[in-house]
C-alpha cells in the first residue's frame, strides 16, 4: 500500500480529496487526513508516507512551512499543493515540490497528477529475483541492505511475512541503486533518507537501529550523506 496524508483545515475538502484518491484505480492508496498540520508531523513520527496532498493555506501553519518540516524527517516523498493563488508557487517548488493543483480540486486534475505519481513510483523500483521468484519493490521502502555470505538481505519499512534476500555482488547491487543509497561498511548499503545521525565509526538510523562504517568506506561515505542531507533542506 502507498500512503497518501492530505490536509488541509477544511474538513469537507480534506474528505472530499480522499475521496477521488480512493477512486483512483491504479495504485493501491492507503489514505490519512488531517485537519492540523502538527498532527500530520505527529503521525510522521510512527508511519512512513509516501505522498502527500497540502493545502497551501492553513491558520496554524502553512503548507510551505509544512513541507519544509516534512522535509527534515523524509526527503523523498512526493509533495503536492493545492492552492487557489498561484502566486505561491515560486516559493512552494524550493521544497521540491513534485506538483501542485489549482482549486477547485476535480477529478480530472488529481487524477492527471496521480498517474504522473504512478509513472514516477514506477521508474522507483528495485528489482531482483531470488528462489526462481522475481520480485519488485520501491527504493523509497528500504532502508538498508546487508551482505551475509553470499546473500543479501534486503530490510524495509514494510513488515514482510516473506523475507527478502537475495544473491548479488556488493559490485553488482550498487549499479542497479539509485543515488540515495551509500555503502558504508564492505555488508551494509544505506538509504540516506533513513539516517538519523553520523558517529564515529557508524550510522544511527531512524528505527533506532546502528550499523557500523567501515574505515575503508568512512570518509566518503560521510561526505555523501553531509552532502544529500544538506542538498535536501
Amino acid at each position: 500500500m502507498i500512503k497518501v496524508a492530505i490536509c488541509d483545515d477544511s474538513v469537507q475538502l480534506a474528505s472530499k480529496v480522499e475521496e477521488i484518491v480512493l477512486q483512483y484505480q491504479s495504485l493501491p492508496f492507503d489514505t490519512e487526513v488531517f485537519t492540523n498540520p502538527l498532527e500530520l508531523l505527529t503521525y510522521m513520527k510512527e508511519h512512513h508516507v509516501e505522498v502527500f496532498i497540502l493545502d497551501i493555506e492553513m491558520p496554524e501553519m502553512s503548507g510551505i512551512e509544512l513541507a519544509m518540516e516534512i522535509r527534515k524527517i523524509n526527503q523523498q516523498a512526493l509533495i503536492i499543493f493545492q492552492t487557489s493563488h498561484t502566486e505561491f508557487m515560486r516559493e512552494a517548488f524550493r521544497v521540491h515540490t513534485f506538483d501542485y493543483l489549482n482549486k477547485p480540486v476535480t477529478k480530472e486534475k488529481m487524477f492527471d497528477i496521480l498517474e504522473r505519481v504512478e509513472k514516477f513510483l514506477d521508474m522507483d523500483v528495485f528489482t531482483f529475483s531470488f528462489n526462481k521468484k522475481n520480485y519488485s519493490i520501491r527504493y523509497s521502502t528500504i532502508i538498508y541492505f546487508e551482505k551475509q555470505l553470499a546473500r543479501i538481505f534486503i530490510h524495509t519499512i514494510d513488515e514482510e511475512e516473506e523475507e527478502l534476500v537475495t544473491r548479488l555482488y556488493m559490485s553488482e547491487l550498487m549499479e542497479k541503486l539509485n543515488s540515495s543509497f551509500v555503502q558504508i561498511s564492505r555488508s551494509h548499503v544505506v538509504n540516506i533518507s533513513f539516517i538519523q545521525e553520523i558517529g564515529k565509526g557508524q550510522v544511527v538510523l531512524k528505527s533506532g537501529a546502528v550499523l557500523p562504517m567501515g574505515r575503508t568506506f568512512e570518509a566518503q561515505a560521510r561526505e555523501k550523506i553531509l552532502a544529500r542531507l544538506v542538498g535536501d533542506l
